[in-house]
């Protein structure tokens, strides 16, 4: 597939006819990995669990390149194996929808 294809197909994805527009409101493209975590699941498009996970493992990320607190070694250790299969998830869920759209 070529990545005009891909992109077109993501586009649609998102609910969107061409690029979705940069501005705030309705349809704007979420300013944050938090934010896009949390339309994801607005919109329907991953599962609302896994989306406050990703919301979460987005915070730890945030917590960990500008030391808001002072960060716990296990608590990053035991955070990778859960973001690992969080994001196997998406790519799961992202390639069925894709697959889909090919039907």
């Amino acid at each position: 597939m070529s990545p005009e294809a891909l992109a077109r197909k993501l586009q649609r994805l998102g609910g969107y006819p061409e690029a979705p527009p940069r501005e705030e409101g309705a349809g704007a493209v979420p300013n944050s990995c938090w934010n896009a975590f949390r339309k994801t699941s607005e919109h329907g498009i991953l599962p609302g669990e896994l989306a406050g996970r990703l919301q979460e493992a987005a915070g730890l990320r945030n917590t960990l390149v500008h030391m808001y607190e002072e960060i716990d070694d296990g608590v990053v250790a035991a955070s990778i194996s859960l973001a690992l299969e969080d994001f196997g998830r998406v790519l799961q869920v992202f390639d069925e929808r894709l697959a889909a759209m090919d039907e």
